[in-house]
């Protein structure tokens, strides 16, 4: 049952409306506002051990009780024992952690919230907050404007300063904590720039306060004037967004030290002073430095989310009016810089009519250079595409709508070029069943391993089908598609023939197309079906195109289409079995993100 009829389920049961819920306003700058923002930014995402005193304004402090000194005054930290919110101690100093799980999408709020809860607490106690806070003053409200004096450690040893004697337990903790701190150091000659050892390897990290836009344009023009380094043997690696700001990442060798990068951070930012005071637009060098710049972005401390005032609109509506929209993007950049853009249309009589390839060289203003209409693949629409590079090309995964039901399946084009793309035999490389259907795959590689993430809809629940959830497919090597096959199952059946009912799981590319796990609601994803039918399997069948019509089986789902089966152009019936759950992944979190 998708959401949509849950809540009207219940709406008939209690005779009153549920109430809706409120999610928390999300500020993109949290510490915007407070001096020293980079190094705020950089002590919750970056540093993995440091510590800072700030003092609170007036009204916010708590008067000295007994043997215990009044609170004026509270030390920051990057991370607290079992990542606490905030801590009394029992001497009665404040401790507050500003690297926590969970939050209320306000960095600012958050911390205050515990600061002042820890203020109010009594003396050994932890704090810890049961709800994200909603409203409330932010740390903007709470602390004197001062600047924020960064002291870095080597340990985790201030969270036991003062203590007499530990026991083993804690002492084992302790030093296994230390053990995992990255060797870090602030620089002195510049703000929030921090010189670290991680592996093998050096780095400097450094948070700018600077605009994005501006910075980003900036750093291209030095990029392509080849001054972006800091020095011999090092290399302008990329950036990571983190709470609003740009944090720029240098490669250094690996035996120099953080003295050795004081002075050329400090002729770096000469550099890039003056970049940022030039208003001319970007010469064609730097526009494309600046797409290779952007495209070296890393989510790595943080989501990157898109930034609303600086929007630009770089592929117009089809049409006026409703219903009428080009969006779905994939984009994918070249070894030149040139950036690729592959997208859906859709207009209100056709629904999604096509998939358009574009050319940029800034990645903003693009050239068509071909279409797949929906008709070049026998569908009733076309959702969105997924553009991957390739080591001697490109390929397009394009995700298409069987005609009379709510099924999906997903086709994929192989050509020396994006322009070939649209000439390129289709081949499909993920089928869906008449219990599911599969589309919008999301993919990525790293150099031989190949990561797919595929939306499946499950169909057995007719009126019910906008439901969905994400599977994953790993794929061991790159799967190749030739004139008549798709040879992702070398480890499976030999082309052409059916797998043994039973056989074991060979396909690495296929996703599991099952009902398994919460389905998440989504806008439905086809034009319903016809009153009381079932959706359409879509199983090979003998084509002009191809002399075969075999068919294999393959990992959980016994009915996606894998090695030796052209691309189906008529729908039979499909068997089904009961798959096993999903197995989901998640990441860990330790006690100092680095």
């Amino acid at each position: 049952m998708g959401k949509s009829s849950r809540r009207k389920q219940e709406q008939r049961r209690t005779g009153r409306p549920r109430p809706a819920t409120v999610a928390p306003a999300f500020v993109a700058r949290p510490f915007e506002g407070l001096p020293g923002e980079a190094d705020w930014v950089a002590l919750r995402e970056v540093v993995p051990a440091a510590t800072a005193t700030v003092r609170l304004r007036p009204e916010h402090r708590r008067a000295a009780e007994g043997d215990l000194p009044a609170i004026e005054q509270v030390t920051v930290a990057t991370v607290l024992p079992l990542a606490w919110p905030a801590l009394r101690r029992a001497d009665g100093e404040v401790l507050v952690g500003l690297q926590t799980g969970g939050g209320s999408g306000d960095a600012a709020r958050d911390v205050a919230a515990a600061l002042l809860a820890a203020v109010q607490a009594e003396p050994g106690t932890p704090v810890t907050l049961a709800e994200p806070p909603t409203d409330g003053p932010r740390l903007q409200d709470v602390l004197e404007p001062e600047p924020l004096q960064v002291e870095v450690h080597d340990g985790f040893d201030f969270w036991v300063e003062g203590t007499d004697e530990l026991d083993d337990s804690t002492r084992e903790s302790l030093e296994s904590a230390n053990a995992a701190v990255i060797p870090t150091v602030r620089l002195t000659s510049v703000e929030a720039a921090y010189w670290c050892v991680i592996g093998d390897r050096a780095h400097l990290r450094w948070a700018l306060p600077h605009p994005e836009d501006a910075l980003l344009d900036a750093v291209a023009r030095l990029h392509a004037a080849g001054e972006s380094g800091l020095g011999d043997d090092t290399r302008y690696i990329g950036a990571f967004r983190a709470h609003g700001l740009l944090v720029p990442v240098w490669d250094l060798p690996p035996d120099s030290t953080a003295a050795d990068v004081e002075a050329p951070a400090a002729d770096f930012a000469k550099r890039l002073e003056q970049a940022m005071a030039v208003t001319d637009p970007l010469t064609h060098d730097e526009r494309r430095a600046r797409a290779g710049v952007v495209s070296r972005h890393s989510p790595c401390a943080d989501v990157l989310l898109p930034d609303a005032e600086g929007a630009r609109v770089v592929v117009p509506a089809p049409g006026p009016g409703p219903g009428s929209w080009s969006g779905a993007p994939s984009s994918a950049a070249d070894l030149d810089g040139t950036v690729w853009l592959a997208h859906r249309t859709r207009t209100p009589a056709t629904r999604g009519d096509g998939v358009v390839l574009g050319r940029s060289t800034d990645g903003e203003v693009f050239e068509t250079v071909g279409r797949l209409g929906r008709e070049r693949f026998g569908a009733a629409s076309l959702e969105r595409p997924a553009l991957v590079r390739l080591d001697d090309g490109w390929r397009l995964y394009v995700s298409c709508a069987t005609p009379g039901s709510r099924h999906w399946w997903v086709d994929a084009l192989d050509a020396p070029t994006v322009e070939a793309l649209p000439g390129a035999e289709a081949v499909t490389v993920w089928a869906g069943d008449d219990r599911t259907a599969v589309k919008d795959p999301v993919v990525t590689r790293d150099g031989d391993r190949w990561t797919a993430w595929v939306c499946c809809h499950p169909l057995d629940e007719p009126g019910h089908e906008d439901r969905m959830h994400s599977e994953p497919a790993h794929l061991s090597r790159r799967p190749h598609l030739d004139r008549h096959r798709h040879r992702a199952c070398a480890a499976g059946p030999a082309a052409g023939t059916p797998a043994a009912p039973g056989s074991p799981p060979s396909c690495p590319t296929a996703p599991c197309a099952t009902t398994a796990g919460p389905p998440r609601p989504r806008t439905s994803p086809s034009a319903p079906a016809s009153p009381g039918s079932a959706p359409a399997a879509r199983r090979p069948t003998a084509t002009p195109r191809s002399p075969t019509s075999a068919t294999s089986t393959c990992c959980r789902c016994p009915t996606v289409v894998c090695a030796g089966t052209p691309r189906p152009r008529s729908p039979t019936a499909a068997t089904t079995s009961s798959p096993p759950s999903p197995d989901p992944r998640r990441p860990s979190w330790g006690p100092a993100r680095r």
